[in-house]
């Protein structure tokens, strides 16, 4: 694997890496994106190949390309801010493959020389009003964007796991047993979203605010406590509560909220609980104009956006029937160009618009029939036998 990553790159690794990328996104200096190249392989592919193995040869030749413009975009004031690496990094991989990916790319000392010439070349400057300000080079952190990011950030959070394994292993991290027979479990981790478990006492405390602290130490992050609160559970005294939130600074809390996008509540769902999702529907819908569309497109438009939008809830949790009841209401209303002050005509019933378009439908699907397949998918993979963490907590 080492030899292989340290092998000189080839014409088809090259061509791959370009048209991998999205065409007409992130231009260079030069304001030729991606897809120029794709689309001028045949001119151009060959000098770009020539770059690459120059490159690759000497890595400090990546200079000449390493530079960026940084473009003010003014934004609404209710915008809020989102990191470009909060969820996936690779299709189809989980945390555990990259690391053991970046493990082996970092034994390679070539590949450590090309990636530390990468990162540490680059050049940015702020563009304003069309005009460019000097080229400076940033002194923390990797540019936006950068494939290297995930790989580093994913290295860097694992220092933070093995800080809790350690503790747990010494016995000074009193974790929590999921279940009557499941597994003791001390943290849950996805990138820098991070829960952890344990004892509410005096001792466990020091032990996770030591952990934290080693680990902001030697990775220079810092602990945002706005975005960190603690839930105890009812058993736990009122005055070791308060004890324990003095020693933390962080705030108590009665619900975790959302985690990975999904609400945490530790009950049977509500509706109130998925709201979240009819206003996700109806902020699209409101920038859509019916009017405007025709039948085909109001029907495309409903199957390819509506129903995507609980499809990522539906995979862990039972959405209420009410909830997927009013998103399919949402859902017909726009389909038929029906508005709030007009009603319209339904002119087919919605059992037969939902057939599969061989048996006369137009292939929309019932979501509380979606629900139920994505829990049993669930139910399935469970009942393979894996052996995945989440399969030893159901079955505990």
């Amino acid at each position: 694997m080492i030899n292989k990553l340290g092998a000189e790159v080839t014409n088809d690794e090259v061509r791959g890496a370009v048209f991998g990328m999205n065409p007409w996104k992130a231009p260079g200096l030069d304001g030729f994106p991606a897809g120029f190249y794709q689309n001028s392989w045949d001119t151009v592919g060959g000098v770009v190949c020539d770059f690459v193995r120059e490159v690759w040869r000497e890595p400090s030749r990546v200079a000449m390309v390493n530079q960026t413009d940084i473009c003010l975009i003014p934004k609404g004031g209710a915008a809020r801010a989102m990191s470009p690496f909060q969820t996936g990094f690779v299709l189809g991989r989980n945390i555990h493959e990259n690391i053991v990916v970046a493990n082996e790319m970092v034994h390679s000392m070539h590949m450590i020389n090309v990636i530390m010439h990468s990162v540490t070349s680059v050049e940015t400057n702020v563009k304003w009003h069309g005009a460019r300000a000097d080229y400076f080079r940033p002194q923390r952190g990797i540019r936006q964007g950068d494939p290297i990011s995930p790989y580093i950030f994913v290295l860097c959070m694992y220092k933070l796991s093995h800080l809790i394994t350690q503790a747990v292993e010494e016995g000074r991290w009193k974790t929590l047993r999921a279940g009557r027979n499941g597994p003791m479990v001390s943290h849950l981790m996805f990138a820098d979203d991070l829960l952890l478990f344990g004892e509410a006492n005096d001792r466990q405390m020091t032990c996770v605010i030591e952990s934290l602290n080693e680990f902001c130490r030697m990775s220079g992050q810092e602990i945002s406590h706005s975005k960190t609160s603690i839930l105890f559970s009812k058993n736990v005294h009122r005055d070791t509560r308060h004890n324990l939130v003095r020693m933390s600074g962080f705030r108590e809390t009665e619900q975790l909220g959302k985690y990975l996008g999904v609400p945490l509540t530790g009950r049977a769902p509500k509706r109130e609980d998925f709201q979240y999702i009819i206003d996700q529907v109806n902020d699209k819908l409101a920038s859509w104009k019916a009017q405007l569309l025709s039948f085909a497109g109001r029907v495309t438009l409903a199957k390819s956006v509506i129903e995507a939008i609980p499809i990522y809830p539906m995979m862990t949790n039972r959405i209420p029937k009410g909830c997927l009841e009013e998103i399919q209401k949402l859902q017909r209303k726009f389909i038929w160009g029906e508005r709030d002050d007009a009603r319209r005509y339904h002119a087919v019933n919605w059992d037969e618009v939902t057939k599969p378009k061989c048996l006369g439908g137009l292939g929309l699907r019932h979501l509380h029939t979606m629900n139920q397949a994505c829990i049993l998918k669930l139910g399935w993979k469970l009942a393979s036998g894996d052996n995945d963490l989440w399969c030893e907590v159901m079955r505990g």
